[in-house]
């Protein structure tokens, strides 16, 4: 009997190894899905962090802390001298945080991070518009985003 390739991939062992090389083969591929999907949660979850990390910078930004120092100075003195000067603050703060509180409120700065770096000083930017009678309309990504932030537990 001669054998010629054909006889040799219809042989039983052959054909049982190709069954085995095709379990692997799809197992390998299922394991590659699983390691991608974590490896793309992982890469978001870095990524949010960052983000978050960027955005709470400018809160310590040598413009930042000295428009906020103004402003708290003026509401807390109740005088103002320079009322252009005190508005122009006033915007660039509640700027900097509404920025801030969308980027949270949309799930793409992390949140922990944003709480820890800024929680409490929204909570004084946010009676600090009150006290100036900041319309309600302008702040409401500042609110929603503290009833965010005062929600979430973050522990370690």
């Amino acid at each position: 009997m001669s054998r010629n390739l054909a006889g040799f991939i219809d042989t039983p062992w052959y054909r049982r190894s190709e069954r085995v090389v095709s379990l692997l083969a799809n197992v390998a591929v299922a394991l590659g899905v699983v390691v991608a999907f974590y490896e793309i949660r992982r890469a978001n979850q870095l990524e949010s962090r960052r983000i978050a990390v960027e955005a709470t910078a400018h809160t310590r930004s040598p413009d930042f802390v000295r428009a906020y120092a103004r402003l708290k100075t003026t509401v807390t003195a109740g005088q103002a001298t320079d009322r252009a000067s005190v508005v122009e603050d006033l915007n660039y703060v509640v700027n900097v945080y509404d920025q801030i509180a969308v980027l949270t409120m949309n799930d793409v700065a992390d949140v922990c991070i944003v709480k820890q770096s800024i929680g409490a000083s929204l909570q004084e930017v946010r009676d600090l518009l009150g006290k100036v009678a900041y319309p309600q309309e302008y702040r409401q990504n500042l609110d929603l985003a503290a009833d965010l932030l005062s929600k979430r537990s973050c522990g370690r």
